[in-house]
């Protein structure tokens, strides 16, 4: 399948375009044609799960990793008090651990709400954020939290950063179309604002910009 020719590139060689040589078969030069818009999304999603990149836009970008960490960072920089945020940031940072340190932590403890802030990084980095939200607006509140984080760097470790950073700008392309509608209806824009108006958001994972993405 897709898969074996990407993993044997020299096996299938291809026309000498765009400045590359002969040979150098590459995601973009593959395209898989489908009969409708539910069949592509489910090759897309067949051929990410395989671990290729794809270049079609796919349902579920607020449930990507990198996007969940930004708006966990949000909902807490916007309400200290929420716990849940608190536990996805742990939990991504930990990774897919069998018994997480923050949850047996969390259980144990006779104070589960501080216990847990132990295991999130980037915590106090985000509190020294919240003496000037007021003065950021929703979009740029998001960008601090991101980058107090460290987002972009754990994109490294998570692997297809390329695509990953196009998700964060997908993500920052609604936080400014949140401003923009609060703008036109003359309502005020805030961080607690934004994050209710993605909750209930269906947004889409932008295609792949990488050259080496399938196309589908």
């Amino acid at each position: 399948g897709v898969a074996a020719m990407l993993a044997d590139r020299a096996a299938w060689p291809v026309p000498d375009w765009d400045g590359r040589a002969p040979g150098l078969l590459r995601g973009s030069d593959i395209a898989v044609l489908c009969r409708s818009n539910d069949s592509a999304r489910e090759v897309a999603e067949a051929l990410a799960a395989a671990g290729l990149k794809v270049a079609l836009g796919r349902g579920g970008l607020l449930g990507r990793a990198e996007c969940v960490m930004g708006l966990a960072g949000l909902r807490w920089l916007a309400d200290s008090s929420d716990s849940a945020a608190m536990a996805e940031l742990a939990h991504l940072a930990e990774g897919d651990a069998e018994a997480p340190a923050w949850l047996n932590a969390t259980l144990t403890a006779a104070d589960p709400h501080s216990a847990l802030a132990k295991h999130v990084p980037g915590l106090a980095a985000l509190e020294a954020l919240r003496d000037r939200l007021d003065a950021l607006t929703p979009a740029e509140a998001l960008d601090a939290a991101i980058a107090a984080l460290g987002v972009p760097v754990r994109l490294r470790a998570w692997g297809d950063a390329t695509s990953r950073l196009a998700n964060l700008e997908a993500l920052r392309g609604l936080a400014l179309g949140y401003e923009e509608e609060c703008a036109q209806g003359g309502l005020p824009a805030t961080a607690a604002g934004l994050c209710a108006w993605l909750a209930a958001a269906e947004a889409e994972e932008p295609a792949s910009p990488d050259p080496d993405a399938v196309q589908v």
